[in-house]
């Protein structure tokens, strides 16, 4: 977004490559830097460029919310819900692998999850999901308001490509239970915002996501290896 140059480098195995687990994955030379904070403090550096102390507390709780609420609604539509797993989470997780590891992988990798939800998230069921998640898009659609971005008409920001990031993959995904699609799409300036996103810094670089500019529900499962995002530096 802030014009610094990399490729993309879609791996099965990024998640079993970052030595603390967290994804996305940046190489920059020999050195990796994982998760999301890591590679926000990396960026940061490189582009000479931080945020006042006015505009961090602007958009910090609004960060840590989608880090925590919107993910683990993620997380529990995509793993804990028998039909989402079964029909299309496991198949795309073990898509990249042959028998067994196919089956064995997905299973043991919602386990984790399950967890993870457990120990990290107060959410019971699929209507918990779907209202924790309004409550937050309600207030990020507030945020964001008639602006291009969330801080302002020009620059982009963390928080920018985090709101991105996790609301494209719900957009994209389609599951077909408890579909959280509709509940962006009650938001029209959040999919406004993903689809400008995605023209803007990605059109060029890797074509448009079709996915985002199509509401229909999609019944097949494509693969969906993880990525390693390589810096150009």
């Amino acid at each position: 977004m802030h014009g610094l140059r990399f490729t993309l480098d879609e791996r099965p195995n990024a998640e079993f490559m970052s030595l603390t687990s967290k994804l996305p994955l940046l190489k920059v030379d020999d050195h990796f830097v994982a998760g999301f904070d890591a590679i926000v403090a990396y960026a940061r550096l490189r582009i000479r460029k931080q945020l006042t102390d006015e505009q961090e507390s602007a958009i910090r709780p609004y960060v840590e919310m989608v880090q925590v609420t919107v993910k683990n609604a993620e997380l529990y539509a995509a793993w804990f819900d028998d039909t989402n797993f079964k029909e299309v989470t496991s198949p795309r997780y073990g898509s990249p692998y042959t028998f067994p590891l196919n089956k064995i992988l997905p299973l043991l990798k919602r386990v984790q999850i399950k967890t993870y939800l457990g120990q990290n998230s107060p959410l019971a069921s699929l209507d918990d999901v779907r209202e924790s998640l309004q409550c937050d898009l309600k207030a990020l659609s507030e945020r964001l308001g008639p602006r291009p971005y969330f801080l302002d008409d020009v620059n982009t920001n963390e928080l920018d490509a985090l709101v991105f990031g996790h609301l494209t993959a719900i957009l994209t995904s389609k599951l077909p239970n408890g579909n959280l699609v509709e509940q962006i799409h009650r938001h029209q300036n959040l999919v406004t915002f993903c689809q400008r996103v995605d023209r803007m810094f990605f059109a060029k670089e890797v074509g448009l996501n079709n996915d985002l500019y199509n509401t229909t529900v999609v019944t097949g499962v494509r693969r969906l290896p993880q990525m390693i995002i390589k810096s150009d530096a």
